[in-house]
């Protein structure tokens, strides 16, 4: 049988634990205290900032203003890969859609 949610982003930033899973190909991200991991502090939607195979890549950072940065193919059939900017004070922004030339 196989798992239904596989962690496919996990950083550590100061006492807060940020984390992204498949969750059955319906992703989700959580933000957790490193002191209590089993509590959720803040649960958002993980599309675009995780993938919804496990079998596809993902990449993330956060910086130090709080912003995620990742790098994933964002939509059900893996055919759309992208640089996603989110969290923190400014609006999200992604690298253009469908476009071959901008990830390789």
């Amino acid at each position: 049988e196989e798992c239904q949610n596989y962690i496919r982003v996990l950083i550590v930033t100061g006492k807060r634990v940020f984390t992204c899973g498949t969750n059955a190909f319906s992703p989700v991200c959580t933000s957790r205290q490193v002191g209590n991991i089993s509590r959720i502090i803040e649960k958002i939607n993980g599309v675009a900032r995780c993938p919804y195979d496990p079998r596809h890549n993902s990449t993330a950072v956060i910086t130090a203003r709080g912003e995620l940065y990742a790098a994933t193919v964002i939509d059900f059939s893996g055919r759309d890969p992208a640089i996603y900017r989110s969290l923190g004070s400014i609006p999200p922004l992604r690298t253009a859609q469908y476009n071959s030339k901008w990830l390789n």
